[in-house]
């Protein structure tokens, strides 16, 4: 309060009308797998989410989710048989697009992973990049020689004598090449098909490099004459001491290695013309090959996204840019089944062996920019056929394969993404539909964000409600109170119209979805009410060998399977159809360890809500004086964001203590405010017992 110095009036404001404000019920993230560089349903527009990985998307509509990452893909033979539970669908997008239906906003993080390891596909999409390549290389070929030739002074002569001509004031022609005191040098040059020729060259001092160019270019014998692979000497016969330098190859700019690019040579034709530098050398030409492949050339110029980073197969850009290829490998232009029709040597072999493939007579350290990307294309058109090319691209041999290298990329992007671990994105419900082997990765995640996100996993497609049961009570599945499983899974309608395969969990987050609009988070998301499963046609598992044409076997739960199901500790929830009431969820237990309030997932969800209510909007409390009035404030504000629960059915009671009880001097002088909160959670009727008496007619009831 401000002080009065003379009689007057000050008024200030205290404000304790302190409250927790409502928030979102349902944001999902959701960690996927998708084909690489897809396009959209117009077959054109790339689909800009396919293009990257790891990055957070905020998606708010089912339209920008398709305009991001294309329609879902599920594969299938030429017949049109699905592919049912197959490790390359992209079960993840057709969760979100699922979801979408009644949820307003999710979290999508794609994983550093192509779900599609066609071939011919991988081929075309190898093909474009090698172009987009080529281009770049040539570009930064001829950069990298303009800004030499910029560098150095020197600009374009007459064309018509095949040389560039050198720029007369540049300074490194002007330089002192011989300087004091004056001498005398005999040049002896010997020059293929015509011999030595001794060229005596008397300089006053202070001669320079043009000066001696001149000289040499007017005593040389025959104007057509070049310098090829002879000795280039002098003598020195100033002091009267002799003494003779050797300069090995033929080339006259050599002398002046120190100052000069090698590739510029003498041209006898031309007086004082120096070589304007047009090519580049095999150890420049690799580097650049190397830059053109870590950069992207779009419309808008060049990014940082590396041009072959999306294929994920870093050990065939190893391969591509092997200095020394231990051993040829085998090209199979023809097929895979057919005999060898070449040998691939790596780049630096075809460097090595231009003539030997075809492509012309050439000296190896002269490349033009155009030559540079014919060999780029030549080398990457036969990589493409090669045993190694197609491993590489594979996710694997058999579905099992192809699953550890999909769920180690969705290991990686969960373990790895530490903006989703700070504040800046507020969730709380996580999965990576399909792939259950990602659940102890999306625990740990939910921990590290304390405890404020509930897991949704699946169990194996091509397992029997028994076998399920079985794998249940195995290191496969996580026994953690905040994350939940659901079989059997679904068969629906994807885009395209084609009834696909999809996962449980696609199931289970739509119907929480629906549970959170209709009521609250902490009401259970089962039964006939809010359990209620919309969008699929029917419940099931698959048969036969996945990776192939499979057979969907619908199963509708029997009393004696649910009960296998959900009883302590396998909680498994099942998915059932009851006739006349269609397909619901109908269970809603946790996976936690132990039997407590903490099993079922109204409960834990509720817990997790108060959590990041309380630790967001108690914030305004730190730093105040640590006194009853601010622990008054704060119980006030505690007690009525939990009377509100109790009020919308969330709890039955809850009581907070924050005084000297638990405020005692030792924490006081910890600078630590305590409040404690007791709750008492409302649970879920979920088994209703209704026992009936028979009595006689005249007995009283």
């Amino acid at each position: 309060m401000a002080n009065l110095i003379s009689p007057g009036v000050s008024v200030t404001v205290t404000d304790e009308s302190f409250f927790i404000p409502a928030a979102a019920s349902t944001v999902p993230l959701l960690f996927i797998a998708t084909e690489d560089e897809k396009l959209q349903s117009d077959g054109l527009t790339p689909a800009a989410g396919t293009y990257e990985y790891d990055v957070i998307r905020t998606i708010t509509s089912r339209k920008q989710l398709l305009e991001l990452y294309g329609t879902p893909n599920f594969l299938s033979d030429s017949s049109g048989n699905q592919f049912h539970g197959d490790a390359r669908n992209e079960y993840g997008l057709f969760t979100a697009y699922n979801f979408l239906g009644i949820g307003d906003r999710i979290f999508i993080i794609r994983a550093n992973v192509n779900l599609n390891d066609d071939i011919i596909d991988v081929r075309a999409l190898w093909n474009s990049k090698v172009q987009d390549a080529t281009l770049l290389l040539e570009n930064l070929a001829q950069e990298f020689i303009n800004e030499f030739n910029n560098i150095n002074g020197y600009i374009p002569g007459d064309a018509s004598s095949g040389y560039q001509e050198a720029n007369l004031t540049n300074p490194i022609l002007e330089t002192d090449l011989v300087g004091a005191p004056a001498a005398t040098y005999d040049f002896q040059i010997n020059i293929d098909g015509v011999g030595v020729q001794t060229i005596n060259v008397v300089l006053a001092g202070g001669e320079t490099m043009l000066d001696l160019l001149n000289i040499i270019n007017t005593n040389l014998v025959g104007a057509s004459v070049t310098i090829d692979t002879g000795d280039l000497r002098f003598t020195s016969d100033s002091a009267g001491t002799s003494s003779t330098i050797a300069i090995s190859a033929g080339l006259v700019l050599d002398l002046f290695a120190a100052l000069v690019n090698p590739f510029f040579q003498f041209d006898t034709a031309v007086q004082g013309a120096i070589l304007f530098k047009e090519t580049v050398t095999t150890s420049e030409l690799i580097s650049l090959a190397n830059e053109a492949t870590s950069a992207e050339l779009t419309s808008s110029g060049l990014t940082s996204t590396a041009i072959f980073d999306s294929f994920s197969f870093k050990t065939l850009e190893d391969e591509f840019y092997d200095d020394a290829t231990a051993s040829p490998l085998d090209v199979y232009a023809a097929g895979y089944d057919q005999p060898a029709s070449g040998t691939y040597i790596g780049f630096n072999g075809y460097v090595a062996d231009w003539a030997a493939n075809s492509m012309g007579a050439l000296v190896l350290d002269e490349f033009l920019p155009s030559e540079a990307g014919n060999l780029f294309i030549a080398t990457a058109d036969d990589f493409q056929y090669t045993k190694e090319f197609k491993n590489g691209i594979s996710l694997g041999a058999n579905d099992a394969a192809r699953r550890v290298a999909i769920t180690t990329a969705l290991q990686a992007s969960v373990n790895s993404n530490q903006e989703i671990r700070s504040e800046n994105f507020e969730f709380n419900l996580v999965a990576a539909p399909g792939y259950h082997e990602v659940a102890d990765e999306l625990v740990a995640l939910s921990t590290d964000i304390g405890e404020e996100a509930f897991v949704l996993s699946d169990t194996p497609f091509d397992m029997t409600s028994a076998q399920t049961v079985a794998w249940s009570n195995t290191t496969g599945r996580q026994t953690n109170r905040n994350i939940a499983y659901y079989y059997p899974h679904s068969l629906a309608s994807n885009i395209d119209g084609q009834n696909v395969f999809v996962p449980a969990t696609s199931t289970a987050l739509r119907t929480i979805a629906y549970s959170d609009e209709t009521a609250e988070l902490w009401f259970a998301p089962a039964g006939t009410r809010r359990g209620l499963v919309t969008g699929v046609s029917d419940v099931g598992y698959v048969s036969g060998q996945l990776g192939s044409p499979t057979t969907f076997e619908a199963l509708h739960l029997n009393q004696g399977q649910r009960d296998d199901l959900y009883k302590y500790f396998t909680n498994i929830n099942p998915i059932t159809f009851f006739p006349g009431r269609g397909i619901i969820v109908w269970g809603q237990k946790t996976s936690s360890p132990d039997a407590s309030a903490m099993d079922r997932i109204n409960v834990v969800r509720l817990i997790m809500y108060i959590r990041r209510q309380l630790r967001k909007n108690t914030m305004s409390f730190v730093f105040e004086p640590n006194d009853q009035l601010t622990r008054d404030n704060l119980k006030a504000m505690v007690d009525g964001f939990l009377g509100d629960l109790i009020v919308r059915r969330g709890l039955y009671d809850a009581v907070t203590i924050s005084d000297e009880s638990n405020n005692t001097p030792d924490r006081i002088d910890r600078n630590e405010l305590y409040i404690d909160v007791a709750l008492k959670p409302v649970k879920a009727a979920e088994f209703i017992y209704i026992p009936i008496r028979v009595v006689n007619t005249g007995a009283d009831i």
